[in-house]
């Protein structure tokens, strides 16, 4: 659908929750020749004066108050070129309400406790069918959505709902980190940080077992190679 829109004045606004989505859909678009950009302080006024085909933004972002007088104004160039607005993972906007005060200086000792976390993981590795990385699972991309949306973490469920964890011990280790650095989690989210996994499409054992099952390559049949 995305090489079928044609660059005559017609926007499409994008709105994702992860900046690791964003970037991904972005860098796909640009490949098939399309123009899509992030909605940023640095990038605002060149989409308001000439909008891209596509217009990437977070919830956040949106509901800003200079965005929303854009859209709104008949005399906006953007107003009129918007024919189309996307919600991915809309489930999230509603889903997450309350807020805390995070800091430059909050991030920065987050993002240093979970990269040493992320260390640790690397240097300890889980030996898995999939390999080494996949097994890890601790991804920068997490690290940075983590950072990204800590205003907001405020139970485990957070966390499984709204990051690109795969690894459910991986999402207990993050929650501990956020509840131990903000100290503002609530009780009973701390002594019951294990929510209903199978409405979250989550397992306990099928996801961790499938990433940690030792790989025995002893086991694995040789397949005749087809070219003899």
């Amino acid at each position: 659908m995305a090489g079928n829109v044609n660059n005559d004045g017609c926007s499409v606004l994008v709105i994702s929750p992860l900046k690791s989505i964003i970037s991904d859909q972005i860098s796909y678009l640009q490949s098939i020749n399309n123009t899509a950009v992030e909605m940023s302080n640095k990038t605002f006024v060149d989409i308001v004066r000439s909008p891209p085909q596509f217009i990437y933004a977070t919830a956040d972002q949106v509901i800003d108050q200079k965005f929303m007088k854009e859209i709104k104004s008949m005399t906006s160039i953007l107003h009129h070129s918007i024919v189309a607005v996307v919600m991915d993972e809309s489930h999230t906007v509603e889903t997450w309400g309350a807020k805390r005060a995070v800091s430059e200086s909050d991030k920065h000792e987050l993002q240093s406790a979970l990269e040493e976390l992320q260390n640790t993981l690397t240097k300890n590795p889980d030996r898995s069918a999939f390999g080494t990385t996949f097994s890890q699972g601790f991804s920068s991309e997490l690290i940075s959505d983590v950072i990204q949306y800590s205003n907001r973490i405020f139970s485990l469920e957070d966390i499984l709902t709204h990051t690109p964890v795969f690894n459910l011990h991986h999402a207990i280790q993050i929650f501990e980190i956020t509840a131990e650095m903000f100290d503002d989690i609530d009780e009973y989210h701390l002594t019951n940080n294990a929510p209903n996994l199978e409405n979250l499409g989550f397992s306990y054992t099928c996801i961790d077992e499938l990433l940690n099952v030792d790989y025995d390559s002893s086991n694995v049949e040789t397949l005749p190679d087809p070219d003899l």
